[in-house]
């Protein structure tokens, strides 16, 4: 039996544009040997980046002062749910206004804002959340949001990536285990580390986050050669960039059969 290999590049709607550092209307996807596939029906797959969901509670522990009443933006309860209605009409009107039956989100400030967009703003009594706090200091974490009725969660687990001494922390990598139709298959959820600080002065970062990748694919594989996975996620890289790609250090460790 063939293992199913697909990546889920950037976020549908909004992706990565290599030359003006913005956010665009493509999106890239890269699939490798994709039959057979998981049953005779299609599944929809995205990732999303909310672009700083924050409530407008103080969380002590995090840098969310930009995102209070009294902060540089303001974030009133009115900004708060504009935002969620925002993203919500974007998720709900993918795979022709069913929405995704997995998706992946980056950026989002906690559980309590995923709760409220799942049980206020999204379609009703569909999605089940998955989603760990993270040690970024500004407490943006990755999430994922499942069809309860559709796929049986077999276990979660976030994977950390260690930058090194004086580099601020990350977010993690959310792997989730799923089973559909007596077929498992994992999904590994990512936010690599921006570029913020430059293109160069950051690459090293995302190799980082790409090792990070690999191992946890290896170990996949190493369990059962067959598994089947799929990456999502915001890479923070750019798919036309010729130098060495972190995305590249990524597939180089996988299979040679994927």
């Amino acid at each position: 039996m063939a293992k199913i290999l697909l990546f889920v590049l950037f976020i549908p709607i909004m992706a990565f544009d290599c030359n003006s550092n913005k956010l665009n209307a493509t999106y890239q996807i890269d699939e490798l040997n994709m039959e057979p596939k998981l049953s005779d029906k299609l599944f929809y797959f995205a990732f999303y980046n909310c672009e700083n969901l924050f409530d407008n509670i103080d969380d002590p522990i995090t840098r969310d002062s930009e995102f209070l009443p009294y902060g540089s933006k303001k974030w009133s309860q009115t900004k708060f749910e504009q935002k969620l209605t925002n993203i919500s009409r974007v998720i709900n009107s993918m795979n022709d206004n069913n929405g995704p039956d997995i998706i992946g989100l980056a950026e989002v400030e906690n559980y309590n804002v995923l709760k409220k967009l799942n049980d206020e703003f999204l379609h009703k009594d569909v999605y089940d959340i998955i989603h760990f706090d993270s040690d970024d200091l500004r407490g943006i974490d990755v999430a994922m949001l499942y069809k309860k009725n559709v796929f049986k969660l077999i276990s979660k687990s976030i994977y950390k990536i260690d930058l090194g001494v004086n580099q601020d922390p990350t977010r993690d990598i959310l792997v989730v285990d799923f089973k559909y139709d007596n077929r498992n298959f994992t999904v590994i959820a990512n936010h690599w580390p921006s570029r913020r600080d430059g293109q160069a002065a950051s690459e090293h970062k995302r190799f980082k986050a790409a090792e990070v990748c690999a191992n946890i694919i290896d170990s996949i594989y190493k369990d059962d050669p067959m598994s089947d996975i799929i990456m999502i996620g915001d890479f923070n890289d750019c798919l036309l960039y010729t130098s060495p790609s972190p995305r590249d250090r990524t597939r180089s460790r996988m299979p040679s059969s994927a």
